[in-house]
């Protein structure tokens, strides 16, 4: 701290020309920050925006999902609304929730490829060429948000009923 107010009384980050990127490194430091591994797969330029910000929110493990509301004492019940059949958390809507497995199947199936396949796995496989990679993770990030996004409309409509 005390050496950020030296830098920025005496003018010690305006060495060159102005520059926003320069600035911004120097307040970063020099350590750069490690990447998250799945950084390129959430902020691709194939995806939609809000398809990347509610996949970037499940690798965070901060969307609010029941088993998080109910951490808060903000629900009661935190069943699964979409399927009923076990606790909705992070893992349950993206791995094991029914509605979610029998919508990734048909999707895979429509894309060719495994069920299984892990995004992660992708980036690095060579199986694929890339814009077939770009493609498959565009569609599977989609399938993430269409999930939650059924899931907020069951929740909401048995709320309102």
């Amino acid at each position: 701290k005390e050496h950020l107010k030296i830098a920025l009384i005496n003018d010690l980050w305006m060495d060159d020309e102005y520059s926003i990127s320069i600035v911004y490194h120097w307040l970063r430091g020099t350590e750069s920050l490690p990447q998250a591994s799945w950084a390129d797969l959430v902020w691709s330029k194939y995806n939609v925006s809000k398809h990347s910000f509610i996949m970037w929110l499940i690798f965070q493990e901060r969307l609010l999902t029941l088993d998080r509301l109910k951490k808060f004492k903000l629900v009661s019940n935190c069943w699964c609304a979409l399927c009923g059949e076990a606790d909705e958390s992070h893992h349950h809507l993206s791995n094991s929730c029914g509605a979610f497995v029998a919508l990734r199947d048909a999707v895979c199936k429509w894309l060719r490829v495994l069920p299984d396949i892990d995004l992660l796995q992708l980036q690095s496989s060579t199986a694929y060429f890339n814009f077939q990679k770009h493609v498959i993770s565009a569609v599977l990030v989609n399938l993430h948000y269409t999930i939650w996004r059924a899931r907020n409309e069951c929740l909401h409509d048995n709320l309102m009923s």
